[in-house]
């Protein structure tokens, strides 16, 4: 039986959307690391990999819909660079991530948690241990060397953006195109 991956995340407003993807492009061009901008939208990670079967599709649409009544829209701040040396090798190629962090609020906590409570579709072998909201800039191929560069190149970057979150979407690896595209999109009520 097929077995589908996804994300949950919330994508960003068009204008800070294209602000941020113009840093990621540039990050891509010089640095050598186009694995993110060839196969992402800037976005805000509410959730990761969820492992459902097919025939369960629709039992986990209709738990996110009930999700999303418990959800109050929040305000998200962007705001300096951060990065991971060691990232799983599971996940990427190399361990090394470059982003932008995003201002971790006590709602922006209940999003998640809320989230985290619900583990049926979760692989036993992947836990967060602490939630750290962000938008990627640069993954997987992004090697050592580059890495450091990128760092030194981006750290004095003053970018702040806010914007209201408000939904989130489920997404999946598209194989024929090479990206994550939207499979369905979730409002908050409140």
């Amino acid at each position: 039986m097929k077995e589908f991956n996804f994300y949950l995340v919330s994508y960003l407003p068009k204008n800070i959307k294209n602000e941020i993807t113009k840093i990621a492009r540039v990050v891509a061009d010089k640095f050598d690391t186009h694995t993110f901008i060839n196969s992402w939208e800037p976005h805000l990670t509410v959730w990761s990999w969820l492992f459902v079967p097919e025939n369960k599709l629709t039992e986990l649409i209709d738990d996110l819909q009930d999700i999303t009544y418990q959800l109050n829209k929040t305000k998200i701040n962007i705001k300096g660079i951060g990065y991971i040396d060691n990232l799983n090798n599971l996940i990427a190629k190399n361990p090394y991530v470059i982003f932008l962090n995003i201002i971790l609020t006590n709602k922006l906590q209940l999003i998640f948690d809320t989230f985290e409570k619900y583990q049926k579709f979760r692989k036993k072998w992947y836990a967060i241990k602490k939630y750290s909201p962000h938008v990627t800039l640069a993954y997987d191929d992004l090697i050592k060397e580059n890495f450091e560069k990128a760092i030194d190149f981006l750290i004095n970057n003053n970018s702040k953006y806010e914007f209201i979150l408000d939904n989130f979407s489920i997404v999946s690896y598209n194989e024929k195109t090479n990206r994550w595209e939207e499979f369905k999109k979730f409002e908050f009520w409140r």
